[in-house]
């Protein structure tokens, strides 16, 4: 082999490292996110910003909304075609029109306020228990209750003081409000037949499906009518009102004689690690 021709090898394995090295620290900036000029690069900033008045990502699984129009327009859902769904922190809201969304954003306070009056108003009467889920002394006993709504769903304190308990666990709190309502809204379920589908309730497909939406007992033939329930709660719990109303009332009466049996403990020790 002439020298020329192992100067050229040389050459070649020179260029060859080179590169190899140039790859490796490519590969590494990529792992490390930088971009061209030091910044973050397409890959890495792909997650999205939690910019002002933006929806978190979901911490746990809430009722959908309930009501029947837009918090902002105040027009019916479903008149301008399929409502814009959107979630916050969780709780999810409907909207006419996807004009609506940054006018809610840009004063939530007063929309969430709106709503929220909207949503005691019409899930009070379907309220099992008259003691509080957290002390369990009895609602009015220490002044005028506390309505709070969690994730489009009232929950009733005794005070203030219980709040911050309740939202230590609310998941536990829900499961319990979630069983007072079926024990209160069983007997006297005014449907023998499932919302969605119209089939008869415990027929060939077994026995019905329970749901709570709104401190309402729901009773489907399947499990395959959720998504359809879900798709239009208000629609679907106005009709179970009106079914309740032809058949003689709206539960509140019989949640109140039964409320008695809900006083699970006594308020000693109220703020003072009091936790269920």
């Amino acid at each position: 082999m002439s020298a020329q021709h192992s100067f050229i090898m040389v050459q070649r394995l020179f260029i060859l490292a080179g590169l190899g090295s140039l790859a490796a620290i490519g590969a590494g900036a990529l792992e490390r996110g930088d971009g061209c000029c030091g910044g973050a690069s397409p890959a890495a900033s792909s997650a999205p910003l939690a910019a002002a008045g933006s929806e978190q990502p979901e911490a746990a699984a809430g009722d959908p909304y309930p009501l029947d129009s837009c918090p902002v327009s105040g027009g019916k859902l479903g008149s301008m075609g399929d409502p814009v769904v959107k979630k916050y922190d969780g709780r999810e809201v409907r909207f006419c029109c996807g004009g609506c969304i940054k006018k809610f954003e840009a004063d939530k306070q007063k929309h969430w306020k709106a709503i929220d009056e909207k949503i005691v108003e019409a899930q009070m009467p379907f309220y099992p228990l008259q003691t509080c889920p957290i002390g369990g002394g009895e609602l009015g006993s220490m002044g005028e209750p506390v309505n709070y709504v969690h994730n489009n769903r009232l929950v009733r304190f005794c005070c203030k003081a219980c709040l911050p308990k309740f939202n230590k666990n609310p998941a536990q709190t829900l499961k319990e409000l979630d069983e007072a309502v079926i024990r209160r809204q069983s007997e006297n379920y005014p449907l023998q037949t499932c919302l969605v589908s119209g089939e008869a309730l415990g027929g060939d497909m077994g026995g019905p499906v329970e749901r709570v939406y709104g401190n309402h007992l729901v009773r489907l033939c399947c499990k395959g009518c959720i998504k359809g329930f879900e798709k239009s709660p208000a629609k679907y719990l106005t009709a179970l009102d009106d079914a309740w109303r032809a058949q003689g009332g709206l539960p509140a009466e019989r949640a109140q004689a039964a409320a008695p049996g809900e006083k699970s403990q006594d308020h000693e020790g109220h703020g003072a690690g009091d936790d269920r």
